[in-house]
Order: structure tokens, then C-alpha cells, then sequence
């Protein structure tokens, strides 16, 4: 029979296991934090790019010896076949390298990939986002907002800043910044990025919130109105005996309302100048006072601006008090002849009335 291991010398492998599995966690993280770095190292090669440079190239020549004009140009092959790539926008590439920009707004960038604006280029759109930020302000506070930025004439641009812009022409450097530019038959209009985020003033975005609200308030009234007025017209075209019956139903309620409003103003009227009559009797109990004169009085002192309002109540209104005065015993009517016409009087004959001065509200 063999002999069997003890169980000693099974534990005492662990230490070896567990430092073997250390060692290999250890390499393994060692090797993913560098992995950024060797990947960068060995991306971090510019491309072979085609020449692209015609405009200081008039004609070329293949591998074949034959002439090559023009746009084919292009074609000239200085990289190994399938591993060239175009030459960057705005750049001029020959041998296979980005060796200048065509414009002197531009210049190589380090890593020789690709043209970026020069310092003063960047200084320059600097100075026109400044510009353009301060005119867009002004006009998206002056006036209902829009939903796109506004643009302006480049021409205005120049003016503003003759100095920096007088002679130069930004369209290049505007569009890798993703300004907008538009053309239109009076010259070029530049407007900021669609995304560049305007800080506007405090007060200026309260009142632009206000003129969105009243908008979408007066968008929404409208709406309402004519979606009432299709859902009548269709009601009407597919139920038209139903629907003349309901419009005749709205507008007998409608005629009812109407009734009992001006009836119950007619009550405030009347109510109101039977008082005021009652209380010009007892100021002079002892006097009889013609009616007419207190009727225009009572006119006068309720509707002093109106002539209509006073017609109204010498029509309307004062007869019912007249009605209402004649039933009453503390005040007494007789006629008596004023200037050669007979004119009806009347005269307060009772105790002074403990509602003198109160006005009967009618609700």
C-alpha cells in the first residue's frame, strides 16, 4: 500500500498556492494600467496622406509615364497602395505628410494630423463670438424670443471692429467653430453656433418667459375656440334636429339669465332712488316738494356724465318709485297749479323714519 500524504504537508502548500495567485492578480493589473500607454504609443503615427496640394501643382505623372492634369492629380500615389488617406480639410499634403495649411489663419498641429487656427485666428473669432453674443442679447431681449439664434451682416462685423476685421476673411475659422453662415444677395450673415449657450440676463429671461406664456396662453384660447366650433359643425352635420333642439334649449336659459340680471338691477335702481326721495322729503317735512324736481335731481346726482343713464331712469326707473310712493300714507300727494301748469307734490307728514340715510340693497 502506498503511503498517503498527512495532512500536514497538505496545508502546508497554501502558502505557495496563495502567493502564486497574488503574483498573478499583481501582473494582471500591472498590465491594464499600462495598457492605455502602449496603446497610445503605438496609435500616436500620422497617416500617410495623398497629395492634395493643386493649387501648386499644374500636372503630375503616374507610375506609367503618362500626363495627369487636373483634379486626378490627386491620384499621384506617395503612399504604399491601400494605406493612403485623404488630406486633411484646409491642408496641403505632399510625400505622404500634412507639410502646411492653405490658409495663414491655420497652421500644423504638432502631432502633423491636422490644421488648427493660429493664436491670433482663435483671438480674432474671439473677438466676433464676443460681438455676436452682445448683439443677440440685444436682440432676442428687445423682442418676442426666437427659436433660432439670429444672424448678422458680416459686413456689420467689419465695422464694429475695423481694426481686427477690416480685411480678413473668417469663413474657414467660423465653420470649424461651427458659426453659421448664411448668403444672401445683400452679402455673408454670421450668427452664433446653434448650440452656443447665451448667458442672458436675469431680467431678460423673466420677460421672456412672461411673452412665451401670454403666447402659448393666447395659442391655447384660440385652439379651444376652434375646436369647439368643429365639434358644433360636426355635432350639427350628424345630429341636426338634436343640435337645434339644444341651441334653442342654450339660448331660452341664456334669454332667462338675461332677464333676471336686468330685473334684479332694475330692483337696485328703483330701491335706491325711492330712498334718495324719501330722505330729500324729510330734510324739510314742512315743504311740499314738486315731483319732477326730485326725479331730476335724483338723476342728476346718480348720472351726472351720462344722459342716457338719466333717460334711462326717468323712463324706466321712476315710475316704479312714483308706483311705490303713491302706496305709502306717511307721505302725502296733491296737486297744486305752478306757474299756470298743474303739478303733482308731495310732502312728508310722519315722524322722522328711523331708516333715514339707509340705502335698501337689493341682491
Amino acid at each position: 500500500l502506498e503511503a498517503q500524504p498527512s495532512v500536514a504537508s497538505r496545508f502546508a502548500r497554501f502558502p505557495i498556492l496563495i502567493t502564486i495567485a497574488l503574483v498573478a492578480v499583481i501582473c494582471a493589473f500591472t498590465l491594464i494600467d499600462f495598457a492605455p500607454i502602449l496603446t497610445t504609443t503605438t496609435t500616436d503615427v500620422a497617416p500617410c496622406f495623398l497629395n492634395s496640394h493643386l493649387h501648386m501643382l499644374t500636372s503630375s505623372q503616374s507610375e506609367d509615364g503618362e500626363e495627369i492634369e487636373g483634379e486626378e492629380a490627386v491620384e499621384a500615389v506617395a503612399c504604399p497602395e491601400g494605406d493612403g488617406v485623404a488630406c486633411p480639410v484646409g491642408g496641403v499634403c505632399e510625400g505622404g505628410k500634412l507639410i502646411a495649411c492653405s490658409s495663414s489663419n491655420f497652421e500644423v498641429s504638432e502631432d502633423g494630423t491636422r490644421c488648427l487656427p493660429t493664436k491670433s485666428t482663435n483671438d480674432t473669432i474671439g473677438v466676433i463670438r464676443g460681438i455676436l453674443e452682445e448683439w443677440t442679447i440685444e436682440d432676442q431681449c428687445g423682442s418676442a424670443p426666437s427659436e433660432t439664434l439670429p444672424v448678422f451682416p458680416y459686413a456689420d462685423l467689419q465695422t464694429a471692429k475695423p481694426g481686427v476685421l477690416g480685411e480678413w476673411t473668417l469663413e474657414r475659422g467660423l465653420l470649424d467653430e461651427d458659426f453659421v453662415i448664411e448668403y444672401f444677395d445683400d452679402g455673408a450673415f454670421v450668427g452664433l453656433p446653434e448650440n452656443h449657450g447665451v448667458q442672458y440676463p436675469v431680467g431678460c429671461r423673466l420677460s421672456n418667459a412672461l411673452k412665451q406664456l401670454m403666447a402659448f396662453a393666447g395659442t391655447g384660447i384660440i385652439s379651444m375656440i376652434i375646436a369647439i366650433a368643429k365639434f358644433s359643425l360636426v355635432g350639427l352635420q350628424a345630429y341636426p334636429l338634436g343640435s337645434l333642439i339644444g341651441l334653442i334649449a342654450v339660448l331660452f336659459v341664456y334669454r332667462r339669465q338675461e332677464q333676471h340680471r336686468k330685473r334684479k338691477s332694475v330692483m337696485r335702481a328703483v330701491a335706491e332712488a325711492r330712498q334718495f326721495s324719501y330722505e330729500r322729503l324729510m330734510e324739510d317735512p314742512s315743504q311740499s316738494h314738486v315731483v319732477l324736481h326730485i326725479r331730476d335731481e335724483i338723476a342728476m346726482t346718480m348720472h351726472p356724465n351720462s344722459r342716457k343713464s338719466r333717460n334711462e331712469l326717468n323712463y324706466q326707473i321712476w315710475p316704479h318709485v312714483v308706483t311705490d310712493i303713491k302706496c305709502d300714507n306717511r307721505v302725502r300727494k296733491t296737486i297744486k297749479i305752478l306757474e299756470g301748469k298743474q303739478r303733482e307734490v308731495w310732502q312728508w307728514i310722519a315722524a322722522p323714519s328711523a331708516n333715514k340715510g339707509k340705502v335698501v340693497k337689493i341682491e
